[in-house]
């Protein structure tokens, strides 16, 4: 799912406000609550509160990852077993300097995570962002889900990436500003992983900001290796800690573009 976060969403927020929503469950299952957020500063805090209807309320409180006010991402309370009722959904501010996007509630079977350890083609996205998804470049046209721009790769490491297609692809044409979303499952025992992206660039300086949302929400900065398109290698981010959480998102903004990724 692509979310677009329109002008007029909530913003200006300040402590103590709040957002209510009603919605209606169709039947027991595990489900997962999404809020799409955005803060300019660290250290801002929300807190999810679910009422069903005719029960005591519960909540859970969560850090917003601080990139600028029109850079969202995703806030994920996950498998709540939820009864057939009627809910109310608040989200409070508790800091306030938060703006909102969206908020949605999905089963949890719709998330597309990939389990770990593991390296995955780069077409195992969750969500993009694409600036021309009018304009179609590569030649991936069989074997991608949406209008990403990709191209078969035979280089040995991204052939042996778990793929669901028939060939290696690899993302490319990528521009300044584009996003993708990976996300990923851990068993809840190891409190740290490696995260490694297979990537290639013409250019030495192209970078790539890489936002890991989970128990402790982290930013770093990738550099390509700039040895050619065709010249991919491996960059690692090493002992990042996850905790007792099972499932993260991986957030990726191209700060320059022209790289282009076929794992990770």
């Amino acid at each position: 799912m692509l979310l677009v976060c329109v002008p007029n969403s909530p913003a200006h927020t300040s402590p103590g406000e709040y957002l209510e929503y009603h919605f209606y469950v169709p039947h027991d299952d595990d489900y997962d609550v999404w809020v799409r957020v955005a803060a300019n500063t660290p250290g801002k805090r929300l807190r999810i509160e679910l009422n069903p209807v005719g029960q005591p309320s519960y909540s859970e409180t969560f850090n917003v990852i601080s990139k600028g006010w029109q850079d969202y991402s995703d806030v994920v309370w996950d498998l709540l077993y939820l009864q057939e009722n009627e809910y109310w959904l608040r989200v409070y501010f508790e800091t306030g300097g938060v703006n909102l996007c969206s908020v949605s509630v999905k089963d949890s079977s719709s998330r597309y995570y990939v389990h770990t350890p593991g390296t995955y083609s780069a077409l195992f996205y969750a969500d993009i962002m694409d600036f021309t998804p009018q304009i179609k470049y590569g030649n991936c046209d069989d074997y991608t889900k949406w209008s990403v721009d990709a191209l078969v790769t035979t280089d040995p490491e991204c052939v042996q990436a778990i793929s669901e297609k028939e060939v290696a692809c690899a993302i490319g044409w990528t521009q300044a500003g584009e996003k993708l979303t990976y996300q990923f499952e851990t068993d809840g025992v190891h409190k740290y992983v490696n995260l490694s992206f297979r990537i290639s660039s013409n250019n030495p300086s192209r970078r790539m900001e890489v936002a890991l949302y989970t128990a402790d929400p982290s930013l770093y900065v990738i550099t390509s290796p700039g040895l050619g398109w065709d010249e991919y290698r491996t960059v690692t981010l090493e002992n990042l800690y996850v905790g007792a959480v099972r499932y993260h998102d991986i957030y990726i903004k191209f700060l320059d573009g022209n790289v282009n990724i076929c794992s990770f």
